[in-house]
């Protein structure tokens, strides 16, 4: 009982900067970027992308805007907007 009140003293503190580093993802350097797509289909329902960005590669959960497309695996894709209730992108295919 006692490491677990000790722990809590010390991480408290720390709960806003880490609220921070979380929320500074450079969403605006994803938008307008081309990737592959990277599941084995990507459909308004479900697929993950990987998207090059001048810092690193991304893997990002992604869903197609046209609800009736379904995407294979490989083909180049654009991410146009974010979901943020979900943590999701919208794609459209090259």
């Amino acid at each position: 009982m006692g490491a677990a009140s000790l722990t809590r003293v010390l991480v408290v503190p720390l709960r806003p900067r880490m609220n921070v580093i979380r929320t500074s993802e450079k969403t605006a350097e994803i938008l307008g970027s081309s990737g592959t797509l990277r599941s084995a289909c990507l459909d308004a329902k479900f697929g993950e992308v990987e998207v090059e960005t001048s810092e690193k590669n991304l893997i990002l959960r992604a869903r197609i805007s046209d609800g009736d497309a379904v995407l294979t695996k490989g083909l180049p894709i654009l991410v146009v907007s974010k979901v943020t209730d979900e943590d999701v992108y919208l794609v459209h295919a090259l």
